[in-house]
């Protein structure tokens, strides 16, 4: 099984940790990660990717110099960080990783992981998470599923970031794709959400495109003017 450090050189931010680690979706790992009530008669796959992700987060604090507790489950389901510390977790096919900083250096961040999106099933997907418009700008040295994964990693990674500053579910629709910018995936915030977010008129989303999958990060830098 693979554990450690696991950010990608493209990914990787100053006074950022990360931790990843492989599971199983019959979830014989980590089972001394306790499990919130709502999750008791969950499915094995739904018990092992929270248990992985937990176990990772807690990892990552650990890295960070925090006290290595696992991060409990809030009310509205997002995953209760200590005091001071930002963090963001994401599991997909049987992979996890979570990412911990300060909240003196970070307002929020955002971390996703995505397999690679079938071909097949991009078309009655697209409408849901991005326009032709914004597949159109990526579409260069970008395949049709990849174009379409990394959208949608994307703004996933987005609104774990931007939800400590909103508190509510953001839409797909609510971020738009601007351009590949460096490497970057640049995106601008869309009508009132605009509002919610201390000024900032776009935000990068830094990715790594791995053999199956996607990575995606995102962060907020500090402002101490910015009211959450």
């Amino acid at each position: 099984m693979t554990e450690g450090e696991a950010l990608p050189p493209t990914l990787r931010l100053p006074g950022v940790s990360a931790y990843a680690c492989d599971y199983t979706p019959a979830g014989n790992e980590f089972t001394d990660i306790f499990l919130p009530p709502h999750l008791a008669s969950a499915s094995p796959k739904r018990k092992a990717e929270f248990r992985a992700g937990r176990y990772c987060a807690m990892r990552a604090l650990e890295a960070m110099g925090a006290l290595p507790a696992v991060p409990p489950i809030g009310p509205d389901r997002a995953p209760v960080w200590p005091d001071g510390v930002v963090g963001s977790i994401s599991h997909s096919a049987g992979y996890a990783i979570a990412v911990a900083a300060r909240r003196l250096s970070y307002l929020g961040l955002g971390i996703d992981v995505e397999g690679i999106v079938p071909a097949d099933e991009v078309a009655g997907l697209l409408s849901h998470v991005a326009s032709e418009a914004e597949m159109k700008r990526l579409s260069a040295g970008f395949s049709p599923a990849t174009s379409f994964t990394l959208l949608f990693s994307g703004k996933e990674a987005i609104y774990k970031t931007i939800y400590p500053l909103v508190r509510r579910f953001v839409g797909f629709h609510e971020m738009s794709f601007v351009k590949l910018d460096q490497g970057k995936l640049l995106f601008r915030p869309v009508g009132v959400i605009s509002q919610s977010l201390c000024g900032l008129d776009s935000i990068s989303v830094s990715f790594d495109r791995q053999t199956d999958r996607i990575l995606s990060m995102c962060s907020i830098p500090f402002d101490p003017t910015c009211q959450m």
